[in-house]
């Protein structure tokens, strides 16, 4: 049985030269040598406490024990960005730190670090409330700050499925985002609804049949569903309705949507 300073010697290695040792079983011994790690990362010494901490995101899943104090640390200070890297490596075990990783996300130096590490956590529906007000929010920041902000928001959102849902017209009120600093926002938005496929698509089918929207919103509807070559009768019938739009955009894209859906009725089985 490995004892907590031979698990530390490992990871040091492990930490060291990734791809060399292969990562110790779990086991308490394994268990009481993170707590020790989290110590030395807590240590004062930066020296230490930088090693310490790239063994802990070397060890990933392996380190669950350490989501308490890596989520207080992420809590307390700003811009821990190798401890929002350790949540990460974690995994799915560190969803109890997905609250914190989310004002992580709202602060523009950790934006990038936060959105990787929830998306390797894995969706939470809990968290999607919180997502969607962040997404509301520009918190007085400069329009570069919120923008890359909202952009990582909804990369996250597009990354959790189904427990997305509830924000989803929320990310189809952002195609029509049409500003030139807003491009990179309605983008993340198409790719994340595209991504949301199946679960995205009676919510295009019915902001594509609203003709308030404006024009640009509804032609990227239409490419999405081009996309995704959704089957749902809603969407097929907002697809025929679109043809007969007064914008030949809107209805040049509908069309090749709608032919390529029925396309891919013929042929499924």
């Amino acid at each position: 049985m490995m004892t907590s300073v031979g698990c530390l010697v490992v990871v040091a290695s492990l930490a060291a030269e990734p791809g060399r040792y292969k990562p110790p079983k779990p086991s308490p011994e394994l268990g009481a040598a993170t707590i020790q790690l989290v110590k030395a990362v807590e240590n004062g010494d930066e020296r230490i406490s930088r090693r310490a901490m790239k063994a802990l995101i070397a060890l990933g899943p392996y380190a669950e024990a350490a989501v308490p104090a890596l989520q207080r640390i992420v809590e307390e200070k700003a811009e821990q960005w190798d401890a929002i890297r350790a949540l990460g490596a974690i995994g799915p075990a560190a969803k109890g730190a997905v609250p914190s990783l989310v004002r992580s996300l709202g602060r523009y130096r950790e934006s990038d670090y936060a959105k990787d590490a929830l998306i390797k956590i894995g969706p939470s529906a809990a968290a999607v409330p919180s997502l969607a007000t962040l997404l509301m929010s520009d918190n007085g920041r400069h329009s570069v700050e919120k923008w890359s902000v909202r952009r990582n928001t909804i990369v996250v959102l597009g990354s959790y499925g189904a427990a997305a849902k509830p924000a989803i017209p929320l990310l189809i009120n952002f195609l029509g985002d049409d500003q030139p600093e807003d491009q990179r926002v309605w983008q993340s938005a198409k790719q994340s609804l595209a991504e949301l496929g199946d679960d995205a698509a009676p919510f295009l089918a019915d902001a594509l049949g609203d003709k308030t929207r404006k024009k640009d919103l509804r032609v990227r509807i239409a490419a999405i569903l081009w996309g995704i070559r959704p089957q749902a009768k809603e969407v097929v019938w907002a697809l025929r309705s679109a043809i007969k739009d007064e914008d030949e955009d809107v209805r040049v894209i509908a069309a090749a949507a709608l032919k390529r859906i029925e396309a891919k009725s013929t042929h499924d089985p």
